[in-house]
């Protein structure tokens, strides 16, 4: 008896796959893979009862972004020579970080000439990648804008001249730079409800679809035992409503980490923002002062120059503090996105 053969019993699959960014083939389904971005894969399937062939066009989406590591720190205080010799700088060197976030207090006080005199022969280095905010030691004086937007510019990478808050994307994740100088009556940037900075924050954070978030400035809002600066509170009320996963500031020259809560101090592993505090950039360093009963103390390191390394992956983190050499006081974890 003569056997069916294969071919006849049963329909035959040729695949040819080609690749391609964007519509390969006409068609709906080919049109709305260009404008998605995603790449097509092409099947051409051959029927060998019937002969007939069927091309069809199978959407793939792209390879998530790659890991990439952001540097940040604050507090420098770059005057004389101050800047350079306590080690921070080779840190950033050897992070290779895709972006460094230099957290205020650049220099101990704000004209160009003591940017590109004390601070640029060293930092500078990392001036292509920096993405930083204005501390209150540069006096929301003309140098810190001329130096990184550009002298006599009203606005650039930085922000608009004398407001200071921006907004970026990189890897997959946002990162929005913030002006925490509301803490004192003499800066003149409000951080209370319906001030242009809260709108601007609010807007910003509504309009941007990451699913990862770290926001940044210069002041902690959370330090010691109780809100340092309670003026703060509505950034922080809003960075919890968006769900934020981490805040970064300097200004107390010692590191801290506190768990994730909300505004009012109440601890929310599964939404909470986690603040960590890197003031340790190279200014005079203070011991960390007592948290008293304050539960959501995570970790504290008083005098010890270092830099914090994050490693940011498609919806998680990890965070590491990086002492100078000679220094074995350190800080790491994992978190995931909200």
């Amino acid at each position: 008896m003569n056997q069916p053969s294969f071919s006849r019993s049963l329909p035959k699959l040729m695949i040819c796959l080609l690749i391609a960014v964007g519509a390969a083939l006409p068609g709906p389904g080919s049109v709305a893979s260009a404008a998605a971005g995603i790449t097509s894969v092409a099947a051409a399937r051959e029927d060998m009862l019937t002969g007939a062939n069927v091309t069809e066009l199978i959407a793939l989406r792209p390879d998530p972004p790659p890991s990439f590591v952001v540097a940040a720190v604050g507090d420098m205080e770059c005057t004389t020579t101050d800047c350079q010799g306590v080690g921070t700088t080779n840190l950033v060197a050897n992070m290779h970080a895709k972006a460094f976030l230099p957290l205020g207090d650049l220099i101990f006080k704000g004209p160009y000439t003591n940017f590109a005199t004390f601070y640029d022969p060293t930092w500078g280095a990392f001036r292509p990648s920096s993405r930083p905010e204005i501390g209150n030691h540069e006096n929301l004086g003309g140098g810190y804008y001329d130096y990184w937007d550009g002298i006599g510019k009203t606005t650039g990478p930085v922000g608009t001249r004398g407001e200071g808050w921006y907004s970026f994307n990189l890897g997959g994740w946002h990162f929005v730079g913030l002006n925490s100088n509301c803490v004192f009556d003499s800066m003149k940037v409000s951080c209370q409800p319906g001030s242009p900075q809260i709108n601007w924050l609010k807007a910003d954070l509504a309009a941007d679809p990451s699913l990862c978030t770290i926001a940044f400035m210069h002041h902690p809002y959370y330090s010691t035992s109780a809100t340092q600066y309670p003026e703060l509170r509505t950034i922080f009320e809003t960075l919890y409503q968006h769900h934020v996963e981490l805040y970064l500031a300097g200004h107390t020259h010692y590191y801290q980490r506190f768990y994730p809560q909300d505004a009012n101090g109440n601890r929310n592993n599964a939404l909470g923002v986690t603040e960590i505090v890197a003031g340790t950039g190279g200014a005079p360093l203070a011991n960390v002062r007592s948290l008293g009963a304050s539960g959501n103390r995570a970790r504290q390191i008083g005098k010890t120059f270092g830099v914090l390394k994050l490693t940011l992956h498609p919806g998680s983190y990890k965070f590491q503090f990086v002492p100078v050499a000679g220094s074995t006081e350190t800080d790491s974890g994992i978190g995931t996105c909200h």
